[in-house]
């Protein structure tokens, strides 16, 4: 394996060690294995073991909630044993870590014209490492839609109903620091090269990167403008 497939995967640990979070002793654990001080038996033999505290409740709580509704929605043809009050709870652990210690937002006018709109979008990454993080097929996109009234008069980053975005470039959307048009939309991924420098999907196959804006560490700010004309 060489070393760009080693960074697409390989490197949590040393994100993590080289962001913000072990001076303020956020560990791994203390995202995805939340942490009971209270004494929890970890094992019914032998019959005599005490309780061991602190336990880390094995959650692994992350980002891939496609995956847990495929295994719900086909439970019985896969013989899943989990059942789906357990499947909700799981999904909802990882609703809450997308929403609340993944990515924030900032938005402002920063001028306005009679014809004109300029709006900036900061966005700070608030994970331990980057985001999105994992397989390099992870990505993130950022919808911005403006109406009035009733009326949709601008949408960047429109999807159908089975999640595919609308007017994405065939082969890869590039990065923007301005949109000025609805069919652009801003996606944060890692697109792979082979060494024909042609797009793939292969981890084997990959030789460089094409394209990557993925979110790093923290204290970095994303900044990129929107401009609306009406």
């Amino acid at each position: 394996m060489n070393s760009f497939k080693k960074n697409v995967i390989l490197t949590f640990y040393h994100e993590w060690l080289n962001s913000s979070f072990p001076e303020n002793d956020q560990s791994f654990q203390s995202c995805h294995v939340p942490r009971l001080d209270e004494p929890i038996v970890i094992s019914t033999m032998p019959p005599w073991l005490d309780g061991r505290t602190p336990f880390g409740q094995h959650q692994f709580a992350g980002a891939n909630i496609f995956m847990l509704n495929i295994l719900k929605d086909n439970a019985d043809e896969i013989g899943v044993t989990a059942n789906d009050i357990q499947f909700d709870s799981t999904i909802a652990r990882n609703y809450r870590m997308l929403q609340n210690k993944s990515l924030s937002s900032y938005i402002e006018v920063v001028n306005r014209t009679i014809d004109s709109v300029f709006i900036n979008l900061d966005l700070v990454n608030m994970a331990g490492h980057k985001f999105p993080a994992g397989y390099p097929s992870r990505r993130v996109f950022v919808g911005f839609i403006v109406i009035s009234g009733v009326d949709t008069i601008f949408h960047s980053g429109e999807f159908d109903s089975d999640g595919n975005l609308l007017n994405e470039d065939t082969s890869y959307e590039p990065h923007y620091n301005m949109i000025n048009n609805e069919e652009q939309v801003q996606i944060y991924e890692l697109v792979m090269g082979d060494i024909n420098y042609e797009v793939t999907t292969v981890l084997e196959r990959a030789n460089f990167p094409l394209k990557d804006n993925i979110l790093t560490l923290q204290p970095l700010i994303y900044s990129f403008c929107f401009l609306f004309k009406s």
